[in-house]
């Protein structure tokens, strides 16, 4: 089973994980979670900054970050690994899963290996 923190704040039930690699220094993962608790959502934009709040078309709520700075820990699969000085970069999104009391969220962590 894959466990994922962000400075401490548990990411509740990730989807896959596929990172992505660009130009070899620099590291960045999506990651997709489902939580039975709003409370886990506003944990990791709170660890995140908060800039801008806005309603998508899609319906789902975009929180604009400002990057704040963090270790990343990945426990359970082939990513298995702590992630120092990684920044929850561009927005956080989420939105309610029907008939409702469930939420779907994404963020995306950025780590550059030249820093």
């Amino acid at each position: 089973m894959t466990t994922i923190e962000f400075d401490s704040v548990e990411l509740k039930n990730p989807a896959p994980l596929k990172p992505k690699e660009i130009y070899g220094c620099h590291f960045e993962i999506e990651i997709e979670c489902v939580t039975d608790s709003f409370a886990d959502i506003t944990a990791i934009i709170a660890k995140s900054g908060i800039t801008k709040t806005s309603v998508l078309l899609s319906g789902k709520t975009s929180v604009q970050t400002t990057g704040s700075k963090a270790s990343l820990v990945i426990t359970g699969c082939d990513l298995a690994n702590t992630y120092t000085n990684c920044a929850i970069m561009g927005e956080v999104t989420y939105e309610e899963i029907p008939p409702g009391n469930w939420w779907k969220y994404k963020v995306k962590f950025v780590k550059d290996y030249a820093a």
